[in-house]
């Protein structure tokens, strides 16, 4: 991963770390959250979510999409605070 790329999905974590954090998950490192149910990964493509023996992941950084992902499969509640 070049500088350029490393800035840029820092600056994507940033984003969804505020929101990911006020709804129950923990910062493991600048690209990696967990909560009790998964672990979500930021990627240069999107988010890799893993849960149970399963994993899944979104096509670009769309905070809707991973949303949707985590309450459709009962990782996270769909009362989230935002």
């Amino acid at each position: 991963m070049d500088k350029e790329e490393k800035e840029e999905l820092l600056r994507i974590s940033d984003l969804i770390k505020k929101f990911l954090i006020k709804n129950g998950f923990k910062e493991s490192n600048e690209f990696l959250f967990i909560n009790d149910s998964c672990s979500i990964l930021v990627t240069t493509e999107g988010y890799s979510i893993y849960f149970s023996e399963m994993s899944t992941y979104t096509q670009g950084h769309s905070i809707f999409c991973l949303i949707g992902i985590l309450t459709y499969n009962g990782l996270m509640t769909k009362n989230y605070k935002q």
